[in-house]
């Protein structure tokens, strides 16, 4: 069908006016503003719509601990499982040290992260429902060091065998001892703060920070009596997974203060739920040459590891 003169001069006019560019503005800023807490990067670096445009919470201001639990449950409850690997590690301790590694999450305690050089495996370590384990192709003497959970406080490690699990976002969160603390003005942070005790019988004082306008969260600490850092885990580059629902951040920075060793993990492919993960991923390894040194037993005997 044609379109008669008059029509066509009524477009010419409308195209030729600024008139259609304020309908697609107006087009583009509904649909980026119309999910929780979306703000394309190009409305971020602007200055008028920052204060003009209000940022939608995926978490509402007035939301107490457990709705916060809950919110980030919702997204844990997608998510038993998962690895990558690719994954990329920068390790700062004597020296830089560039390692590409593969890690497999399993809820409640499977873990497996196995790093390598150009040298070949450099760094094998996790754990499963009964034991952890260590072992360094560099260490001196040469052990897989290993401990039952049950004699985590024997074994004389700077953290929680499960903390680590917990960080990488396998493990629901129990709603029932949190206490909810805002750490901005606008509440856009809060912390959620847990008391228990570490593997030493300590007490010690679990931190999760969340962003309330992303709806993740962005730290994990652990601190001692005195508020000093043990362990930390600041997550990044939060993304939805392959379309699966799924957040999860794509980097994990990793320190152990009073250990003087900070890590970094840059996450991609990440596979969630797999199905071929079988249960010899979560056995100890062998390596000839190096025997088993069994940290908890040892520390029963009244043996230390020297």
């Amino acid at each position: 069908m044609s379109l008669g003169p008059e029509r066509k001069n009524r477009l010419r006019t409308f195209h030729g006016s600024r008139a259609w560019r304020y309908v697609l503005c107006g087009m583009m800023l509904s649909s980026a503003f119309s999910l929780p807490g979306c703000i394309p990067r190009w409305a971020k670096h602007n200055p008028w719509l920052r204060s003009h445009v209000p940022m939608m919470r995926s978490i509402p201001a007035s939301a107490t601990a457990a709705d916060v639990a809950q919110y980030l449950n919702s997204n844990i409850a997608k998510l038993h499982s998962w690895r990558s690997d690719d994954v990329a590690i920068n390790m700062k301790g004597r020296g830089l040290l560039k390692l590409s590694a593969s890690l497999a999450v399993e809820s409640h305690r499977n873990l497996r992260l196995r790093a390598q050089s150009i040298a070949g495996t450099e760094v094998d370590m996790g754990s499963n429902s009964d034991q952890f384990w260590f072992w360094a192709r560099r260490s001196e003497p040469k052990h897989v060091f290993v401990a039952s959970h049950e004699q985590a406080h024997l074994a004389q490690i700077p953290f929680e065998p499960d903390w680590l699990t917990e960080a990488l976002g396998v493990i629901p969160i129990d709603p029932a001892s949190l206490i909810l603390e805002p750490l901005d003005a606008d509440s856009r942070l809060v912390r959620l703060i847990s008391q228990h005790r570490s593997p030493q019988g300590m007490p010690v004082q679990k931190e999760m920070v969340v962003d309330t306008l992303k709806g993740v969260v962005v730290e994990h600490v652990l601190r001692d009596l005195r508020g000093q850092e043990i362990a930390k885990a600041t997550l990044s580059k939060h993304a939805n997974v392959a379309g699966s629902g799924v957040i999860m951040p794509h980097r994990v920075d990793l320190s152990w203060p009073m250990a003087g060793m900070d890590l970094t993990m840059t996450l991609k492919n990440i596979e969630i739920n797999p199905e071929n993960m079988s249960d010899r991923m979560w056995q100890i390894p062998e390596y000839p040459d190096y025997p088993r040194y069994d940290l908890g037993a040892q520390q029963a005997l009244g043996t230390s590891y020297q």
